[in-house]
């Protein structure tokens, strides 16, 4: 009886081996899994931030363009307003030169 009893405790504690070691290589696989799918996470987080990124980039260089294209706008603006004031000015030397050119001749 007790060499039954030796046999039943050696098998139960070969099998409680054996489940035990499956549970421990289950469980492997379930870390490996967990890491792979961590892993994915961070590559699609990183994947968005490397676009958020580039749509940033190029708003920053069409603010930058835009920036640039105002000022030369302005610029020309500016020159335009200038050239007008001074063809006005232009204008009104001839008048007065006219003026005083008929005002001249009407006293001769």
């Amino acid at each position: 009886m007790n060499i039954k009893k030796s046999l039943i405790t050696i098998v139960s504690a070969i099998l409680m081996t054996a489940v035990m070691h499956a549970q421990e290589a289950s469980q492997g696989l379930t870390a490996e899994q967990q890491l792979a799918q961590r892993k994915a996470e961070l590559d699609a987080r990183e994947k968005a931030l490397n676009k958020r990124e580039q749509t940033l980039a190029e708003k920053e260089r069409a603010t930058a363009s835009s920036t640039r294209r105002s000022r030369e706008k302005a610029g020309a603006k500016a020159k335009q307003q200038q050239a007008k004031a001074q063809s006005e000015e232009e204008q009104a030397k001839a008048a007065a030169a006219e003026k005083n050119c008929t005002n001249h001749s009407g006293n001769v």
